[in-house]
């Protein structure tokens, strides 16, 4: 079989099939992690806006905000690990648990490094760039060469994004350590770029779409019952609401559609990548 003919709509169904049979568990799942998101930057806004006394920054103000972001970036890759661990668990239909959220703590010294390194891959193609723009001085064929630069950097970031964006399946599915991760991610993607930038554009729009129905149905008038409520409880919860939608809408739907994805190729290159479990349709439940 070509390693290059899964249908990327075949996968973003799967994210929407496994989001409808499992809408309670998911409602849940989202509350759940837009409350730790969110607690970190809900303190930081209460602390600025009830108690500092005026608008110039203090020590005090600067170790807070320090703090705080040390406290959501652990809270971000502890829940991006259990989203990634329920999304294969949906896949092969095995049996999911709130708690499978928290149960990857351990890997994560391995996909923080893993995750700074792939960053740090995406950011080589700049290098040159930033380079020719401080050589290149002001002129109208000067622009256009570096407007050409430019857009190649883009294309070669979005090149090696999706050449290793599987990294942190392959922690989670198999232990594997952040440089093995990333190499076995590039191998499993060899062959299936153009299907993989046809996945990402359409689950954009797709995500899109709905994004902005939920917002228009739900998102809204929430907000404007919070500020009937009290305009600062408002101020404070309003990107709460806005969020929890959004990832309400983008996270089961790009968790699910990945998990699928990362299994067919699996499957496909086993000699390349290693074998994995073979099963499943999205029918976990809770």
């Amino acid at each position: 079989m070509n390693r290059d003919d899964f249908i990327s709509i075949d996968a973003i169904r799967f994210g929407l099939n496994g989001l409808e049979k499992n809408l309670r568990f998911f409602i849940t799942l989202i509350i759940i992690v837009s409350v730790l998101y969110n607690i970190p930057v809900l303190i930081i806004k209460y602390y600025l806006k009830f108690q500092t006394l005026d608008s110039t920054p203090r020590s005090q103000d600067l170790f807070v905000g320090l703090v705080m972001l040390f406290v959501f970036l652990i809270v971000y890759f502890v829940v991006e690990l259990g989203l990634l661990r329920i999304a294969l668990k949906f896949k092969d239909n095995k049996e999911v648990e709130f708690k499978d959220l928290f149960k990857e703590y351990h890997l994560l010294p391995r996909y923080l490094l893993a995750t700074i390194i792939f960053y740090l891959i995406l950011t080589l193609p700049y290098y040159p760039t930033i380079f020719l723009s401080m050589l290149l001085a002001k002129g109208s064929s000067e622009e256009y060469i570096l407007v050409a630069a430019i857009l190649i950097t883009l294309v070669a970031a979005a090149y090696l994004h999706l050449k290793y964006q599987f990294f942190g399946y392959f922690i989670v599915d198999r232990g594997s350590g952040p440089i093995e991760a990333l190499k076995q991610s590039s191998r499993m993607t060899r062959g299936n770029m153009k299907n993989l930038l046809i996945f990402w554009i359409e689950m954009g729009l797709v995500i899109g779409f709905i994004s902005a129905i939920a917002s228009i149905v739900i998102e809204l008038p929430v907000t404007m019952l919070l500020a009937i409520v009290s305009e600062d409880f408002a101020a404070i919860s309003g990107d709460f609401v806005s969020s929890t939608v959004s990832l309400f809408v983008a996270v089961p739907l790009t968790k699910l559609a990945t998990a699928d994805i990362y299994r067919r190729l699996e499957w496909r290159a086993p000699a390349s990548v290693g074998g994995g479990e073979a099963t499943g349709d999205a029918g976990a439940g809770e």
